[in-house]
């Protein structure tokens, strides 16, 4: 009988160590893709996103026009350059961000910089899911700000179609900014100049449409 129990009780613990090894197995195997999944984000978020040629269509009249796109729409229309997977974050509710890298540019080249900046793209959404503000913020202080702001305009200045007229640093946006507009049913662009003490990004270029920016 004792026998009996004995080999009973030999069976039961050799079960629990094959499942503890299993369990510690299954454990390690977990903690490794987690930090597969972790590293494959951190590739993901590492990896410049590829820029788009938003301004074609407000310089040129050619192309389509992006804002009042979904996300679909938008992806559909530009290739898929901003899906989550490119995003830096992403969040339909508060803004999508992209990291355009270090760049001489922005709008896929249409306007230049004059020299070598980090950017990021911000798209905003509505609570329909539409586009309704495209920010490129570029990261430069002290004396290159006013370097950076002075090039936006001037490219405004010197594409925007007729009818468009800018006011130079209003009130609210502070020196060295600018914003051009024509009526209601026209776009409004902007280039916030920040102090470099305020914002990593003291150069902001916003485009949106004059409803979506007052509300109307």
């Amino acid at each position: 009988m004792r026998k009996t129990i004995s080999a009973v009780l030999a069976v039961c613990l050799a079960v629990g160590a094959l499942a503890g090894c299993a369990e510690e197995s299954s454990s390690s195997e977990t903690v490794k893709q987690t930090k597969a999944a972790d590293a494959k984000s951190a590739v993901l978020t590492a990896v410049a996103a590829e820029d788009f040629d938003f301004m074609e269509f407000h310089y040129a009249g050619s192309g389509e026009d992006m804002l009042g796109k979904s996300v679909d729409e938008l992806n559909s229309a530009t290739g898929n350059k901003f899906t989550e997977d490119t995003a830096k974050e992403y969040d339909l509710k508060y803004g999508c961000v992209y990291d355009l890298g270090t760049v001489d540019s922005i709008s896929a080249g249409r306007i230049s910089l004059g020299a070598k900046y980090p950017c990021t793209l911000n798209l905003n959404f509505n609570d329909d899911g539409k586009l309704v503000k495209i920010s490129y913020y570029i990261e430069k202080g002290d004396t290159e700000a006013k370097t950076v702001s002075d090039a936006l305009i001037k490219s405004l200045e010197d594409n925007l179609p007729e009818g468009y007229e800018g006011e130079y640093e209003p009130r609210a946006l502070g020196k060295d900014s600018a914003w051009f507009g024509k009526d209601v049913d026209g776009y409004v662009y902007t280039v916030k100049h920040f102090d470099p003490d305020d914002s990593g990004y003291p150069v902001v270029f916003i485009i949106e449409t004059y409803k979506d920016k007052y509300g109307l």
